[in-house]
This record gives structure tokens, C-alpha cells and sequence, in this order.
């Protein structure tokens, strides 16, 4: 009562100071309650076993999702396999990685801050909308597509030839994959150029980190600020663009996204090709440049098949068994996003693919998750559980690719839109842009590996969560932190 009325004469005095005084009282207050009502009422997920807090403030999640988080994962999902319990600020979240028969669940709403109102922030039939309006850019021309693939994939192979041809012993292939990556999804998805691929030319200059700010944030509000004024001054290759995708619709005119929101897809096209795409190729590289016989194999598949065919076109391209096999095995193994980020929007029994065991002891197939809850989706974890891909599940091999499928592979149904991995998600919220990047690893693959051979040089090279939840390679420099590099 007696905070109540203090609260009430600083309301009435009206001043500056004394409505900053009352904001914080009203904020404080709505924590406190919120971490006693945490602490002491009964939730449905109580008896999920899980890990104790290593932190009063952020529970587990520093530890998840710390640079190095990914080794802690990998030991959740060791010690509590299926679904844990993972304490977090002022709550808890639910982790899990074997459930998954169906997804009622939604993105952060830390996403729309970033894209705005595009496909990887928007809800319901909002999102249905833009899907289904999107669906056909993805979907058609992938043999004309290819063309540009090939093209810039050219510049590369040329680019990294001068370099070796100059004297120089070590590519860093990762940064030549992210250049060639934006160059991709630039030329093929808004029809410009960003980055010419020569040694010395800078990249996009809203990629280029400034001396005040290395935010990958920043950047992509700074590529989303200067499409929406090329849009507006009429810039043709802008205009172009959303021709091209309202050409491909043939919704009603109140049906058609609104231009803000095609430049916000745009937006989002380009962070997810260029992150994703552009560290699948650069682990897949890593991985092949190990002392192995993958390397001579895939090599030689691709050589075989140039001279036959000479440029590989779209179907001669897919029907490189082997390269099929090592794509699919990396991105089984090494998924670009390890994890996903999701939030309950109401209160959800969600199935189970095994039999969990609470902490009373009592075992169920499946769990009530309340409305608010943050999931951590574990997309690494489901694909390399050793109950679906037997006892190796945690080695890479491509060969499991050109066998038929274990049983438990068939009968796990895992839902993910792309060889029933979870790689690319699965469901009404699926990768949008899958096929393409498969299509743009392929290309450059056969380009680099029918141009040269690769191997590792002395330097070591750890993967590491960057600041979206994305796997990016990194290795020692002289100042003594880790550089994202790969060479």
C-alpha cells in the first residue's frame, strides 16, 4: 500500500524526473513479479528433467549460445536426449530435438527488428500470404538460373587461379565463398551486381565492416535502407526485380504484397544465401581438403562427366551421385544454423518421437508446452541422433547416401522439407530457398574441385556460433583472437 501511494504522488507531481522514477518502479515491479511468480508457481514443464543453472540471471543460455556453444549442445543432447528443460532469464526454455511429427510454433519476434515484415517474421495468415505469393520466384527457371551460377562461379575460379598463380600458398576460402554468395543471390534474386570477385575490389560497401561497428545487424539495416530508396528513386534493377516477382503472381491487386514488403524479402534473401549457403560451401571445402579419398573421388566424378558433357547443365549437374552424396552428408552432419529459435503462440501438446522419462519418474510420448514458452529447436542434434542414423551418426559419410536408407531413417518421418533432414526446417515455414542453394553449391563445387585440388594448410580451423546462431570458420591470428577465415 505504501509503495502503491508513493507511486501515486510521483504520478501527480508530473515532472520529468518523477515519471522516470514511476517507469522504473512499474518495470522493477513486473520482473520481480514475473521471477517469484517463476519460482514458485506450478508449470507443466516442472518435471521435464534438464541441466541445473549456471547462471541466476541467464540460466544456460550464455552457454549455448556462446561463440564455443556448440560443443555444449552437442552435450545436452548427449546427457538429455529428446527434450530438456534449459534454464534461462527469469524462466525456462525447451529444448528439443527428436520430436518433431508437426510445428505449431513461431519465430522470435527478435526477427521482425531485424527483416522487418518478411517471411522470417511474420505469423500465420500474414505469412501464408507472403509464401504463397513468393512460392513461384523460388520454383521456376532454375535451368536459366544456372547460367549466372555458372558465371560467377567463373569469376571465382578465375580470381583464386590468379592469386595461386601469384605466388600465393593459401586461399581463404571462406571469405572468396561469402563474396561469391552475395555476388549469387545479387545477380540471380535483384538482378545487380555487389562485388566483382577480383582480389583487390572491395565487397559491398554495406558489408564492409566499419571502424565503429562490426554488427552483422547493422549491416543487413543498412542493405534493407538502401533498397527501399533505390525502390523509391526508381533504381531499374530494383524495379526490375519486383516486376519479375509480380509478373509470377496472379493474386488480385489487394492480394500483392506491398512494395515495403518485397524489399524487406529482398532484404532477407540476402542474409540467409549469403550466411548459409556461403558456410556450407566453406565447411564442405574444410572437409574435403582432409587426408581422405572423398576428395580424389568427388574430383574425378566431376572431371569424368566435363569431358563428356562439357558444362554441365541443370539435370547432368543433379546427376552427380557422388556430389550429391557429399552435399547432402555435410549439410546432415553441419547444418549452416544449428539450432532455431521458436516461441509458443498458445498452449500446445506437442508428440513425441520416444518415450520421455520425467522426474517423478513417469514416462509419456508427449508434452504440454504453455502459451510463451522459447524452444530451442536442435536441428544438429536430430540429424546426427544415433537411434536414426545408427551408431556412426556422428562421422561423415557420404557413402550412407548411396545405400538404401537404414529403417530407422524410414520410420523416424522426420519433417523437414529437404531429404527428411531438418536442415532447412520443415513445414509451413520451411527454407523458401533450398533448391537454390543446393543448386549454387553444386555449381561451385564443380567448378573449384574441376580446377584444383584442395588441402588444409598448418593453420587449425574451429566452427563457432556467430551472432545470429549461424556456424562460421575461424582460426588463430597473430593478435591472438579468433579471425573468421578459412583457409
Amino acid at each position: 500500500m505504501a509503495s502503491t501511494n508513493y507511486l501515486q504522488q510521483l504520478l501527480k507531481q508530473g515532472d520529468v524526473s518523477s515519471l522516470r522514477q514511476a517507469a522504473i518502479i512499474v518495470a522493477a515491479t513486473c520482473v520481480l513479479w514475473k521471477i517469484i511468480r517463476n519460482w514458485t508457481s506450478k508449470r507443466p514443464l516442472d518435471k521435464i528433467p534438464g541441466p541445473k543453472s549456471s547462471s541466476y540471471v541467464t540460466g544456460n543460455l550464455m552457454d549455448l549460445f556462446q561463440p564455443d556453444g556448440l560443443d555444449c549442445h552437442d552435450e545436452l543432447a548427449k546427457n538429455y536426449p529428446g527434450v530438456a528443460k534449459v534454464p534461462s532469464m527469469m524462466g525456462i526454455s525447451c529444448r528439443m530435438s527428436s520430436i518433431l511429427r508437426r510445428f505449431t510454433i513461431s519465430w522470435s519476434r527478435f526477427n521482425k527488428i531485424i527483416f522487418g515484415d518478411s517471411l522470417l517474421a511474420t505469423l500465420g495468415d500474414h505469412h501464408r500470404k507472403q509464401r504463397k505469393l513468393l512460392n513461384p520466384v523460388f520454383s521456376i527457371a532454375m535451368r536459366e538460373m544456372i547460367l549466372i551460377f555458372y558465371n560467377v562461379a567463373y569469376k571465382l575460379r578465375d580470381s583464386i587461379h590468379g592469386e595461386v598463380s601469384n605466388g600465393k600458398n593459401e586461399v581463404d576460402v571462406h571469405s572468396w565463398a561469402s563474396r561469391t554468395a552475395l555476388e549469387i543471390i545479387g545477380q540471380s534474386g535483384l538482378g545487380t551486381s555487389f562485388d566483382r570477385l577480383e582480389p583487390d575490389s572491395p565487397s559491398h560497401p554495406s558489408l564492409t565492416p566499419s571502424r565503429t561497428s562490426r554488427r552483422p545487424v547493422q549491416n543487413i539495416c543498412d542493405i534493407f535502407e538502401s533498397k527501399k530508396r533505390a525502390f523509391e528513386l526508381g533504381d531499374d534493377a530494383i524495379r526490375e526485380q519486383v516486376s519479375k516477382v509480380t509478373a509470377n503472381m496472379s493474386a488480385t491487386e489487394e492480394d500483392k504484397l506491398p512494395e515495403e514488403e518485397l524489399i524487406a524479402q529482398m532484404s532477407t534473401l540476402m542474409f540467409a544465401a549469403m550466411d548459409t549457403t556461403s558456410n556450407a560451401l566453406s565447411r564442405t571445402l574444410d572437409i574435403l581438403s582432409a587426408p581422405q579419398d572423398a576428395h580424389d573421388r568427388l574430383r574425378q566424378e566431376i572431371l569424368e562427366a566435363k569431358k563428356l558433357h562439357g558444362e554441365l547443365s541443370y539435370d547432368e549437374l543433379n546427376n552427380l551421385t557422388f556430389l550429391d552424396a557429399v552435399c547432402r552428408e555435410t549439410l546432415r552432419l553441419y547444418p549452416p544454423a544449428p539450432v532455431v529459435l521458436r516461441e509458443t503462440r498458445q498452449d500446445t501438446v506437442l508428440p513425441l518421437a520416444r518415450t520421455l522419462t520425467t522426474l517423478d519418474g513417469k514416462q509419456t510420448n508427449e508434452i504440454m508446452v504453455p502459451r510463451g514458452t522459447q524452444v530451442i529447436v536442435s536441428i544438429m542434434s536430430c540429424n546426427k541422433d544415433p537411434l536414426i542414423w545408427g551408431p556412426d551418426a556422428n562421422e561423415w559419410k557420404p557413402e550412407r547416401w548411396l545405400s538404401p536408407p537404414l529403417a530407422s531413417f524410414v520410420d523416424a518421418h522426420i519433417p523437414g522439407v529437404y531429404s527428411h533432414l531438418m536442415t532447412f526446417i520443415g513445414g509451413n515455414r520451411a527454407c523458401i530457398g533450398f533448391k537454390i542453394s543446393q543448386l549454387e553449391m553444386k555449381v561451385i563445387l564443380c567448378i573449384l574441385l574441376g580446377s584444383f585440388k584442395f588441402t588444409q594448410t598448418d593453420k587449425k580451423v574451429k566452427w563457432r556460433f556467430n551472432g545470429l546462431g549461424i556456424t562460421q570458420p575461424a582460426v588463430d591470428s597473430p593478435a591472438g583472437y579468433l579471425k573468421t577465415s578459412c583457409p
